[in-house]
């Protein structure tokens, strides 16, 4: 009846918690490795499904991109919170806020060049660096869970796609996407809000 179900909902708890974490990124066709630091906020639905969104920082270990992404990360534990391990699948999707590489030029490690090598009659395909707009990762983790703490850790597989400008010597520039694949690991912290359930009102004669 309405009022049964009514009561189910009112009796569920949302649990709201805080995550840190970070992670290492390893992009495979001529990509960067990125160190990755990040800061979320979330609400489990249950003893299973959550979903936070969070602000990471993104900076290469051996470039000197440096960015800032908005992501959302939809999160599934497999067992429930009585098992202290469980594995723990997540995805994150994510796009840029600001970076410093905005109309710079980059080689295929995107890494900088500076403006004189650019000119130099070296580079025939010059790219251009305009915006970042999507930073996913396919996340399969280790999951613990100690009374309000859960710690987590394990590998990721990761995919960007950059919006690129090409620029021509002696004909018009045109912009295209670069996409890149990789691998990562990631560690996690996260302490869960602690929330009584809520009683339902009674249904009125």
């Amino acid at each position: 009846s309405f009022f049964v179900s009514f009561q189910l909902c009112a009796q569920s708890v949302i649990k709201p918690f805080v995550k840190i974490g970070g992670a290492y990124n390893r992009y495979i066709v001529y990509g960067p490795s990125m160190l990755q630091l990040n800061l979320a906020g979330g609400i489990h639905f249950n003893q299973h499904m959550s979903i936070q969104i969070g602000a990471e920082r993104v900076k290469g270990t051996s470039v000197n991109w440096d960015l800032l992404i908005l992501s959302i990360s939809p999160h599934y534990r497999v067992f429930d919170s009585k098992h202290i391990f469980s594995p723990l699948i997540g995805i994150d999707l994510g796009t840029e806020l600001i970076t410093n590489a905005t109309d710079r030029y980059i080689r295929d490690n995107y890494s900088f060049i500076n403006y004189g090598a650019v000119n130099d009659g070296s580079f025939e395909d010059k790219r251009r660096y305009k915006r970042g707009l999507f930073f996913g990762k396919i996340k399969c983790l280790a999951d613990f869970n100690i009374k309000d703490f859960n710690i987590s850790v394990g590998p990721t597989f990761n995919v960007m796609y950059i919006q690129l400008e090409r620029v021509k010597n002696y004909y018009e520039n045109s912009i295209y996407v670069d996409q890149n694949y990789g691998v990562g690991a990631e560690l996690s912290f996260m302490y869960t809000f602690p929330m009584k359930k809520r009683t339902a009102k009674k249904a009125l004669d």
